[in-house]
């Protein structure tokens, strides 16, 4: 991975964020929607049923062609690539809420889970599997330009507000919310705990502490995304 890709995505998500108010007086119910629709792909599939289920704990099998669009695609959503999230998301659930935790909220604190996701540590021997893949390999060392030259040639095709609403905003919120409604409030007061009142930001993910106890659960309560897979025989 080229050195300055957490620069960059780290500085992505925060200027997303700090427009994230001139975006929102700016928009119409159009735009409302069309957001919602994209934050939802991003955050329910990309993020959770992908990276989460997939990358990290293997709890079903996507044909490749799928892994080869969807992977790419977190990367434009400034997540990273499977390979990285993979050893991320496994040394947090070796080391879970010990000093060691990559992303400990009692440990490292609020401000670095939240905002400073791109500089958790990760150990990468634990997603030996995934470094197999050699295309993988390829978006991992070619992360900082894929994000660069994506995000320039999106904001030239669909304009400055179109951007925000359907790459931008979603971006920036799937990685606010997961970090501060996966990473920090389940894990407050030395308890890992659910919370269903979370759906609406972080769709399947609000049932936390049933992932832990069972890290291959493909389908949470209300869940849609993991119910898809079912129906495909993808698992």
């Amino acid at each position: 991975m080229n050195k300055y890709t957490p620069l960059l995505t780290t500085w992505l998500f925060y200027l997303f964020l700090a427009i994230a108010p001139f975006w929102l007086f700016q928009s119409d119910w159009t735009h409302l929607l069309a957001f919602y629709a994209a934050y939802w792909f991003s955050a329910d599939f990309v993020h959770s049923l992908f990276m989460h289920r997939w990358a990290a704990h293997k709890t079903w099998n996507p044909p490749k062609w799928l892994q080869y669009i969807i992977s790419p695609i977190s990367v434009i959503l400034l997540l990273g690539t499977p390979l990285t999230w993979a050893a991320w998301h496994r040394t947090h659930h070796k080391t879970s809420d010990t000093e060691n935790d990559p992303h400990s909220p009692k440990y490292k604190g609020w401000f670095y889970c939240i905002f400073r996701h791109r500089y958790h540590y990760a150990n990468i021997k634990m997603a030996t599997d995934r470094m197999r893949d050699k295309y993988l390999v390829w978006l991992t060392k070619n992360e900082f330009w894929i994000v660069l030259i994506s995000h320039s040639v999106l904001l030239l095709l669909l304009g400055f507000h179109w951007y925000l609403t359907l790459v931008a905003m979603p971006a920036a919120l799937t990685i606010f919310f997961a970090n501060l409604f996966i990473i920090v409030v389940p894990h407050l007061n030395d308890r890992i705990k659910n919370m269903p009142w979370a759906w609406p930001f972080v769709f399947s993910e609000a049932w936390h502490e049933n992932h832990h106890d069972t890290p291959k659960l493909i389908c949470s309560r209300i869940e849609i995304t993991g119910r898809i897979v079912k129906a495909l025989k993808w698992t």
